[in-house]
């Protein structure tokens, strides 16, 4: 569990705990040698005002560790989301595996597209909403991949979500932005299927990679790598997950129901 939390932010993690015990350090020395009455005495006079240039030149190095400290989390929290679409979309594939009765290669192709699409549930609420991300997905994909992208929101499952939400957060609820994270999430998620073995119980890891951009200027050039628009910084965020197939104990593999796999 722990090597899996690591996995892909290593350096982040790094960061995050440097720049907290870091802040935490500064915070509290600065606390302890602070002297309320002097304090009072420098509003209330002008002498000594010039002792203010060793506080500004202070402040740059809290903001950046606040920055750090900031992004560092928001990349971690991103990171737990992509977590739990690797295991959603694992738990997708093992089960769509073996669901076609006709050709293992078509059960594999079920099974990446219902993983698809359980990733990107399980990662929308994680994904940018905003729209100046969206250079993000319309520079890198196609016209294709866009449109698919951008038909996750009109899905019945989407529709069921967006009126739970609006059911609970009244009538404010802005429809463009909850579409806008689906669309990010569908257009910036990957989702990588690798079967081991196709015996009995045989496993199948599936990894997942999201693009998530870097929010907080200055952050993202130790953080993120520069994207190709050259609008902003990214980081890609990857999970793994391995289950056993949820196939039967046959010679072919498979459920054998006579039922027709495109209309799933």
């Amino acid at each position: 569990m722990i090597e899996e939390l690591l996995y892909s932010i290593e350096d982040v993690w790094a960061i995050w705990f440097v720049s907290c015990v870091t802040l935490v350090i500064l915070v509290s020395k600065s606390i302890s040698r602070m002297q309320w009455k002097t304090c009072k005495q420098f509003f209330l006079a002008e002498e000594g005002a010039s002792y203010i240039m060793s506080y500004m030149l202070a402040f740059p190095i809290y903001l950046l560790l606040v920055c750090f400290v900031v992004q560092s989390t928001m990349i971690i929290i991103t990171k737990i989301g992509v977590t739990q679409a690797a295991h959603m979309a694992a738990r997708s594939a093992v089960v769509w595996r073996s669901a076609d009765p006709f050709s293992l290669q078509a059960g594999m192709e079920l099974a990446k597209k219902k993983a698809d699409a359980a990733a990107v549930m399980a990662i929308a609420p994680y994904a940018s909403g905003l729209k100046g991300h969206s250079q993000m997905y319309l520079y890198d994909l196609s016209g294709a991949q866009i449109r698919a992208a951008q038909a996750v929101p009109k899905s019945v499952i989407y529709l069921g979500l967006y009126k739970t939400l609006v059911t609970h957060s009244g009538p404010t609820a802005d429809l463009s932005y909850v579409g806008r994270k689906f669309i990010y999430a569908a257009a910036m998620t990957n989702v990588k299927l690798t079967e081991k073995s196709r015996g009995f119980n045989g496993e199948l890891s599936v990894e997942v990679s999201h693009s998530m951009p870097i929010h907080i200027p200055g952050a993202g050039r130790i953080m993120g790598q520069l994207h190709l628009s050259g609008r902003g910084y990214y980081r890609v965020v990857k999970a793994r997950a391995t289950l056993p197939l949820e196939n039967p104990e046959s010679d072919d593999r498979l459920l054998g129901i006579g039922y027709d796999p495109s209309r799933l």
